[in-house]
């Protein structure tokens, strides 16, 4: 594995992008699980689009996924300057300036959309920066990635009450802590509030955090800017309410700054994680009853 993200990091990023987005591509024209499970979160989301329409942005988020994949070579391989080179615009960052310069802790919530791989080796280049990831089953891969992620000074904890405890000390000491927001956690460590208007798992992590620590909260992601054009970050205050003390009320404010990252570019999201995999009681399993209709 490490040898194919050598050969990858010899190669020109626009080749790269190209083979994973012509990849993608063909897989949402595929009757693949990937799009299948894309095609039902769309119709979720997005009912207002038309059946042409959702399976376009199927393809063209599976292409995104693809660029994705075959970009990591680059992020993990390339020098520390041509990486971060490949960022050609900072939208909000004096959003992140004042909460950092306030003497706050800043907790970053970073969904699966653009280059969010990118966006924690732009943050941890410049701040010091504590993370939380689940390891990967292969050991070799668990090292490349957990390598890649750390290799401009980032702490990556494995996920659990040791990992939690990490991401606290470091906002209580001012420092940047980043999370997935849009996973859909372990049930007892999550409410169900609205995304898109669906019911969705919500982690209620963000906001327990925040309130412990006094951190502030900004949303960041990676847009991609085309085929070799590089990357805009960004980073996007939240509102209040995302750290409510009510968990219902704080989950549902997250889920609505989700939503509006997701359509300032929706089809760089990735749709084929199965969001919606755990449901209110008595509610049938969304993926399962819609698996034949959606190819």
């Amino acid at each position: 594995m490490r040898c194919v993200t050598r050969v990858g990091a010899l190669l020109p990023l626009w080749t790269m992008q190209c083979a994973g987005s012509t990849l993608g591509f063909v897989a949402g024209w595929l009757p693949t699980r990937s799009r299948t499970r894309s095609l039902v979160n769309i119709r979720l989301c997005f009912p207002e689009l038309s059946d042409r329409e959702r399976r376009r942005m199927a393809r063209r988020s599976l292409a995104s996924l693809g660029s994705m994949a075959l970009e990591l070579p680059a992020f993990w391989g390339w020098k520390r300057a041509r990486v971060l080179a490949l960022v050609k615009s900072v939208e909000g960052q004096e959003h992140l300036d004042a909460a950092l310069a306030s003497g706050r802790g800043v907790l970053l919530a970073m969904p699966h959309i653009g280059a969010w791989e990118l966006a924690g080796l732009h943050c941890s280049a410049r701040y010091p920066m504590t993370g939380l990831y689940r390891p990967v089953r292969i050991r070799e891969a668990d090292a490349l990635f957990l390598a890649g992620r750390t290799r401009f000074g980032a702490t990556m904890s494995p996920a659990g009450v040791a990992g939690v405890r990490s991401l606290r000390r470091a906002l209580q000491s001012g420092a940047i802590s980043i999370m997935l927001p849009d996973t859909d956690p372990n049930l007892g460590q999550s409410v169900f509030a609205p995304l898109f208007g669906e019911p969705a798992n919500t982690s209620i992590l963000v906001s327990r955090l925040a309130r412990g620590s006094g951190a502030a909260v900004l949303m960041c992601f990676v847009e991609r800017l085309g085929i070799g054009r590089g990357f805009r970050v960004h980073f996007r205050p939240t509102s209040p309410e995302v750290i409510a003390d009510d968990p219902v009320c704080a989950a549902s404010a997250m889920n609505r700054e989700i939503e509006s990252v997701i359509r300032h570019a929706p089809h760089q999201y990735l749709w084929r994680y199965r969001r919606f995999r755990n449901r209110p009681e008595g509610s049938p399993s969304l993926y399962a009853r819609r698996r034949t209709a959606a190819k």
